[in-house]
């Protein structure tokens, strides 16, 4: 649930309010927005709201019926804005009025390579460098990526041309590696092929311990679930079925919640009335073109959490400006 507090809250009726909430199990986090400050409050709902409400500094209460309650309108009205430092000093924002464009090569195969599109992508107007150090393959002879050294020749590409990266993780056994290069976001996301071999209650079992090894490893860090994405009506049968995807990621929804972390039900944005992706987004029923990619931007900026202020990497980068 949302409490809205009113605006003259004493501290210590504030510090009441939370004790209260958290006596009851809930998890609770403040955000300060422009014309009203709430706490969102993330758990069962063991108790009447209305014992909330009567409580001093409460102006009302709104209860949250949705399983991706910290990504919710009633949590937050406003548009979120991500703030992401470069090594320049100078803040990417994702999610306000301008496009952001992100670019780079599935695979990061060298460093002539990556210095190479860095400075292109650069040129061209996007701020952010992405690539693939880890590579999974379905045979064990193809490409593989250059893992870690790939890790270090996409972050040496970034830093030169003042853009920040974006890389995938693709294994527990790699968090070590990534932890070197400092994250500030982490987007976790399952493909579909993750429901095909295992079951719902291990493949969640494995989830929440990669989840709770991610969080270990990067406290400060703002993480993300992504919810699977539907396939077309064709495609849809067996493990494979749109309403397995659906209850795999009901259970994807439960577990951020447990976990406090947020939860971003993009499936939504790629789904027909019948609750299946478009037969006309998809060549072979799974994987989406350029037009899907921009509904999943545009799902992002409406529903991409910012929490707090993000520390600049370097302590002489100037004060920035509020979010707009």
């Amino acid at each position: 649930m949302v409490i809205v507090l009113e605006k003259n809250i004493s501290n210590a009726d504030k510090d009441e309010l939370k004790s209260f909430l958290e006596k009851n199990n809930f998890k609770v986090n403040e955000i300060t927005g422009e014309e009203e400050t709430i706490l969102g409050a993330v758990g069962k709902m063991g108790i009447d709201p209305r014992e909330v409400e009567i409580l001093p500094g409460v102006s009302r209460v709104i209860p949250i019926s949705k399983p991706y309650k910290m990504a919710s309108r009633e949590y937050k009205k406003e548009n979120s804005v991500v703030e992401i430092p470069n090594n320049r000093g100078q803040i990417v924002r994702i999610g306000g009025s301008r496009l952001v464009s992100i670019a780079g090569p599935c695979a990061v195969e060298s460093r002539e390579q990556m210095m190479s599109v860095a400075k292109r992508v650069a040129a061209s107007g996007a701020v952010m460098l992405r690539g693939g150090a880890y590579k999974p393959r379905t045979s064990p002879y193809a490409f593989q990526g250059l893992a870690e050294e790939g890790l270090k020749y996409l972050k040496e590409a970034g830093d030169a041309y003042g853009l920040p990266v974006v890389t995938e993780c693709v294994s527990a056994e790699h968090l070590d590696a990534m932890k070197k290069y400092n994250p500030k976001h982490i987007y976790i996301m399952l493909g579909i092929n993750g429901i095909n071999f295992q079951s719902k209650t291990k493949f969640i079992s494995g989830y929440r311990s990669f989840v709770t090894s991610v969080k270990a490893q990067h406290p400060n860090a703002i993480i993300y679930l992504q919810s699977i994405l539907p396939v077309t009506a064709k495609k849809s049968s067996g493990n494979f079925a749109n309403s397995n995807i659906n209850s795999y990621n009901a259970a994807i929804a439960a577990l951020a919640t447990e976990l406090n972390v947020y939860y971003l039900n993009v499936a939504e944005s790629f789904k027909d009335a019948n609750g299946n992706m478009p037969s006309k987004a998809s060549s072979d029923g799974i994987h989406f073109g350029t037009a899907y990619y921009k509904r999943w931007i545009e799902y992002l900026k409406r529903h991409t959490v910012y929490t707090g202020v993000i520390p600049v990497e370097s302590s002489s980068a100037p004060a920035r400006p509020p979010l707009s």
